[in-house]
Order: structure tokens, then C-alpha cells, then sequence
């Protein structure tokens, strides 16, 4: 049985993580405060975004091309 494959802008993995390094990008740049200030909410969103990525590498059934 041959694998399905979907183009990159498709996987959901793709978007969490490009959301997750715009997210990040933008906090660099703004100074920084967000996280030293906010520890645990970082390491919060953190947790969230691995776990995220572990459930939707679970579920994924196509590769990307």
C-alpha cells in the first residue's frame, strides 16, 4: 500500500512550529521582559507546544513532499 503524501503548508506540525518560532522571535525582540518576568508561564507554553508536536507526530498518517 502506497503512503499518501500532502504538501508542507498542509501539516499541522509545520504551522504549531512556525507559530511557535514567530511567537518566539517576537518575544526576543521585544526586549525579552515577557519570559523573565512570566517564568513559568514560559515554561508553561513550553510543555504545551512539545506536547502539542508529540500529539500531532501520533496521529500523522501522510508524509509531506
Amino acid at each position: 500500500m502506497a503512503t499518501q503524501t500532502k504538501k508542507w503548508y498542509q501539516s499541522k506540525t509545520i504551522w504549531i512550529n512556525a507559530l511557535t518560532l514567530i511567537g518566539s522571535g517576537l518575544a526576543a525582540i521585544t526586549s525579552g521582559d515577557l519570559i523573565s518576568d512570566n517564568p513559568e508561564i514560559a515554561a508553561v507554553v513550553s510543555g504545551a507546544v512539545a506536547l502539542i508536536n508529540i500529539v500531532l507526530r501520533k496521529i500523522t498518517k501522510q508524509q509531506i513532499k
